[in-house]
């Protein structure tokens, strides 16, 4: 669940990002987060929050990285 909620509520910024910036810095923001949410659960699991807070940071990865490669509908003209 806090992977879906991250990823509607990042999507439109990391859109942004790309629009401004250019696929760079949302696929480096994504990376980041997607090392981190990996790296969270292996340093620190003793309570069930961390879980979540890794999954916030998946959410939140998986939008960067999906909207510096443009995913989107198959409808959808290339934003590229």
């Amino acid at each position: 669940m806090p992977v879906a909620v991250m990823m509607l509520a990042v999507s439109p910024l990391t859109t942004r990002l790309r629009d401004r910036f250019g696929a760079r810095a949302p696929l480096r923001l994504g990376v980041a987060c997607g090392g981190l949410s990996f790296a969270l659960p292996a340093v620190t699991h003793a309570h069930m929050w961390q879980f979540y807070a890794a999954g916030v940071l998946i959410g939140a990865g998986s939008a960067a990285v999906d909207s510096a490669v443009g995913l989107g509908w198959p409808s959808c003209p290339s934003s590229g």
